[in-house]
């Protein structure tokens, strides 16, 4: 499985040279070319950057995580549909924000089962992370094929019933948020993860032999909405934990 990471901020990005890796735009991943995990409006943009202005042709199935517009942008969803016919996966609270065309067709997602996409197996799981949408679940997902890749970008720490799903599979990698600043972690802050509690998200994987020592943990959805720059800080010590950094554009296999 192969993924590129598109945009990997958090909040508004206040370095102004796309030359720098601290310059971040908004969510997406590109699993295999023609899986799309989170849609918001920044995707063209990160595509033009990188010189691939064809990145999202293969794209047949887009899974959205929830609707703050860092992950999802319904207009992004409608301009895919207008290049080839897609399925759209979200829980019902997102689908609805979605208009209804020919070329998008609707899936409503459960946590309580697994659905099969093309020849992969989602599986959904509440996480810890609220909209402004009255009784929208925000939703983490693991997503398999040969291979099984977490994503839990938006939540603090990974939910019950998240640990329950992934505790029968073997975790390959990981792509988790890291939104707050380098330091210790506060209970006060339950939405996103720091290093300090991405870290006792790995360690708790690997003690619950739900993932080997060496698993793949990628870190995004990075601080972006100070001047100063963070990657080569939070990269020097992710580094010692066994752990990348993701910037715009990375990209990784498994």
């Amino acid at each position: 499985m192969r993924f590129r990471m598109l945009g990997t901020g958090h909040g508004e990005c206040k370095i102004k040279r796309a030359v720098l890796k601290d310059f971040r735009r908004h969510g997406g991943v590109l699993v295999d070319n023609k899986i799309l995990i989170d849609a918001p409006c920044d995707i063209f943009e990160v595509a033009d950057d990188l010189g691939f202005s064809d990145m999202f042709d293969g794209v047949s199935d887009v899974i959205i995580s929830h609707s703050h517009p860092s992950h999802f942008s319904a207009d992004t969803v409608v301009k895919l549909g207008a290049r080839k016919k897609i399925r759209v996966y979200a829980t019902g609270k997102v689908l609805d924000l979605i208009p209804d065309t020919e070329s998008i067709e609707k899936i409503k997602l459960s946590t309580s089962q697994p659905i099969e996409i093309d020849g992969y197996t989602l599986y959904s799981m509440t996480a810890n992370h609220a909209t402004d949408i009255k009784g929208e679940m925000c939703l983490n997902f693991v997503l398999s094929r040969d291979k099984a890749v977490l994503y839990a970008v938006d939540g603090g720490g990974l939910s019950f019933s998240a640990w329950k799903t992934m505790s029968s599979l073997k975790i390959d990698a990981a792509i988790v948020d890291c939104a707050l600043e380098v330091g210790a972690y506060s209970a006060a802050s339950v939405y996103h993860n720091n290093l300090a509690a991405a870290v006792a998200m790995r360690d708790t994987m690997v003690s619950a032999k739900i993932a080997e020592p060496n698993v793949k943990f990628i870190l995004t959805h990075i601080p972006s909405s100070r001047k100063r720059q963070i990657h080569d800080e939070l990269s020097g010590a992710a580094r010692g934990y066994g752990m990348s950094v993701a910037y715009d554009g990375y990209f990784f296999s498994v």
